[in-house]
């Protein structure tokens, strides 16, 4: 079940708001397995949804490049390397720590001992003939979008300065607009269609759950009715899907309450996930967050949508109008900065603007809601 990337077309333009910024393409192109996008490619970008597997594509395309040099001496060098942990050593010299860390990465997935000088005219030599494929993944794991722009630059300038390699990075969406990388081709993760969908379900319950081939055709459809019923939107990204999938192998149902939906999946998207790669969404005080989603719930329960539609600008217009009342010291810096940080980190994890949410709301309170929110975003806080 490989990957399957688009390239995509749009322009970044700065001065603009976030939904500016993002053009419809200008061409359409035909979807692609990942090894056939990236066979011709010395610099891209690869974007798509949190959970949608970018990591998960890195790792499988180190994997193959590594299989192919197995076979190959001659073949090139693959290696993934962590932004968040990269940018940590970015500071003074940064070609020459993007050096020293991609040959001290080099040496610990291969587990052998680190002998600075040795490995670092091992990588030089591989880079100046032309021998490497690097995956920086995770660029958007860099929360601050100033310290993000400054890991962009250093990482462009490496990449610059080895043209006969090949750089390839994956980002959001919505990182990706705010800090754009410029002069790289860009792909979209696409996510899974109605038959990976049913290929993954096979596979895990095989695999993870250890089912006998007659359980899984006997579970299968019952599997695809309820995911289409109850949890459509989410079973086309992948770490929601194997949250449903596992939902599914416990109880032999998928919940049709929304709520429980809806608090499992931004309990994973908002928390779990983040602190698994120990990320620090530097969201406000937990305090102000449940009064402030306890408003926005009001908010998008009374809207009318002939009336007013949700976008980014309606939430942090409402997020900035909260933190105005809130800070009596420096309070439209504060208030401005604060509604950033909330903002950005809610859109693209989030269904809050989408329509799954309003009917969520529909059919509960506004207390419910905040209390929902509570678990995803407030024990997530450490700011």
């Amino acid at each position: 079940m490989p990957a399957v990337l688009q390239r995509q077309d749009f322009s970044v333009r700065r001065g603009l708001t976030a939904s500016a910024q993002s053009v419809a393409a200008h061409r359409e192109y035909a979807a692609q397995p990942y090894g056939v996008a990236l066979s011709e490619i010395q610099q891209c970008v690869i974007l798509g949804d949190p959970g949608g597997g970018k990591s998960t594509l890195a790792q499988r395309f180190c994997l193959d490049g590594l299989r192919i040099r197995e076979q190959n001496s001659n073949a090139r060098l693959y290696v993934k390397v962590e932004v968040r942990r990269l940018s940590l050593e970015l500071s003074g010299d940064a070609f020459g720590n993007l050096l020293r860390f991609v040959a001290k990465e080099i040496a610990r997935q291969c587990n052998l001992h680190f002998h600075e000088s040795e490995w670092l005219e091992i990588v030089q030599h591989l880079l100046f003939f032309g021998r490497m494929v690097i995956v920086f993944d995770g660029v958007d794991e860099i929360v601050s979008a100033a310290k993000r722009r400054d890991a962009i630059s250093s990482m462009k300038q490496f990449a610059n300065r080895f043209l006969q390699n090949t750089f390839i990075f994956t980002c959001r969406r919505t990182d990706f607009i705010v800090t754009p990388i410029l002069g790289v081709e860009i792909f979209h993760l696409r996510q899974f269609s109605s038959a990976e969908t049913r290929a993954y379900f096979r596979s895990a319950s095989r695999w993870v759950f250890e089912k006998t081939d007659e359980d899984i055709d006997r579970e299968q459809d019952q599997f695809i009715q309820q995911a289409q019923r109850h949890a459509e939107e989410f079973v086309r990204n992948p770490l929601l899907l194997a949250l449903i999938v596992w939902i599914y192998s416990v109880g032999q149902r998928i919940p049709d309450n929304r709520i429980e939906l809806y608090a499992e999946c931004s309990d994973l998207l908002f928390r779990r996930w983040d602190s698994l790669k120990a990320i620090d969404p530097e969201i406000p005080d937990p305090h102000w967050l449940f009064q402030l989603v306890t408003e926005l719930a009001r908010h998008l329960y009374l809207i009318s949508p002939e009336v007013e539609q949700p976008n980014q600008e309606w939430l942090r217009s409402r997020v900035l109008e909260f933190f105005r009342n809130v800070y009596e010291i420096d309070t439209e810096h504060r208030a401005q900065a604060a509604a950033d940080r909330f903002v950005s980190h809610l859109i693209g994890r989030s269904w809050i603007l989408q329509r799954e949410v309003r009917e969520y709301l529909s059919s509960a309170t506004a207390h419910s809601w905040s209390i929902f929110m509570q678990g995803g975003l407030m024990t997530h806080s450490t700011v």
